[in-house]
C-alpha cells in the first residue's frame, strides 16, 4: 500500500491562512479598515444564519426526499454543502468565501423540495378504448388467428 506524501496537505493547510491574512491586510489598506470590518461582520452573520437555517431544514429535506422516492444521499450532500458553505463564510478571509460561494452556486443546492402527494391525488380516473390501426401488424399472437 502506497502512502501519500504529507507535504502537499501541509502546504495547503499552512499556506491558505497566510494567504488569507495577507489578502485581508491588502484589502484593509486599499479600501479602508472600516469597510473591511463591515464586510467581515456581514459575512459572519450570513454564515451563522445559513448554518441555523440549514440546521432547521435538513430533516424536512431528508423526509421529503424519502417520501418522494429519491435518493436520500443527495439530500444529505446538499445539507452538508450548505453547512460547509456557512462555516466557510464564518471563517474570515476572501478565498474561503469564494469557495463558499462556489458551494452555494453548485447545481441542485437550491432545488425546492417536492411536496408529498395528498391522499387520493395520485389516482387518475380515466376511460380508454383500444383502436386497431390497419397499417400496423396485428398485435395478436400467431396462434390466436
Amino acid at each position: 500500500m502506497r502512502i501519500l506524501p504529507l507535504w502537499p496537505f501541509l502546504l495547503i493547510f499552512l499556506g491558505l491562512p497566510v494567504l488569507e491574512a495577507g489578502l485581508l491586510i491588502w484589502l484593509g489598506t486599499r479600501f479602508r479598515w472600516g469597510w473591511l470590518l463591515l464586510y467581515l461582520a456581514l459575512s459572519i452573520m450570513l454564515g451563522t444564519a445559513l448554518i441555523r437555517l440549514e440546521h432547521r431544514l435538513w430533516g424536512m429535506r431528508l423526509l421529503s426526499t424519502l417520501q418522494s422516492g429519491d435518493n436520500p444521499l443527495a439530500a444529505l450532500f446538499v445539507s452538508g454543502r450548505m453547512m460547509l458553505a456557512g462555516l466557510l463564510l464564518i471563517i474570515p478571509g476572501v478565498i474561503s468565501e469564494i469557495i463558499a460561494l462556489f458551494l452555494l452556486l453548485m447545481p441542485g443546492t437550491w432545488r425546492r423540495p417536492r411536496r408529498p402527494p395528498t391522499p387520493g391525488e395520485d389516482i387518475i380516473d380515466a376511460e380508454f378504448r383500444r383502436l386497431e390501426d390497419p397499417r400496423l401488424p396485428s398485435r395478436r399472437p400467431p396462434w390466436d388467428s
